[in-house]
């Protein structure tokens, strides 16, 4: 019993401590469901091994907000430190286009998405709200 009290105690300071860089939000302005990926290159990773799946189970419905999380406290000035073109490449899919075609990998290669590119600067210039809208043509 005191070894799985420690065990619990263990987990739970563990875990508090993890911290994330939760500044960046990714806002569904649009008038349908989309999925989004960052990326620190100007392309998104190809092949996405087991990503479809998540995509069709995690769309970002109109008027939803994501999170969009780096590790750490740090994390998305590691991220722009990390970057070798210095800017963050936002990747923007049709969740319905997704859901068609049943393949992120396939929407990648037809280039079905649209691209949206920032640099820190920018993202501090818009508080870290990144905006979807119609507008952005998917």
């Amino acid at each position: 019993m005191k070894y799985q009290v420690l065990m619990l105690l263990s987990t739970l300071l563990f875990t508090s401590c993890v911290e994330y860089d939760r500044r960046l939000k990714i806002i569904n302005n649009t008038s349908h469901a989309i999925n989004v990926e960052w990326e620190a290159d100007f392309n998104p990773t190809y092949p996405s091994i087991n990503k479809t799946g998540y995509y069709l189970a995690n769309p970002l419905f109109p008027n939803d907000t994501l999170d969009a999380v780096e590790d750490a406290r740090d994390g998305w000035d590691r991220f722009f430190s990390n970057s070798k073109t210095g800017k963050l490449s936002i990747f923007i899919f049709n969740a319905d286009t997704l859901k068609r075609y049943n393949s992120i990998d396939m929407l990648i290669l037809n280039k079905m998405y649209k691209r949206l590119v920032f640099t820190k600067d920018q993202l501090e210039q818009i508080g870290w709200d990144v905006e979807i809208t119609d507008e952005d043509k998917l």
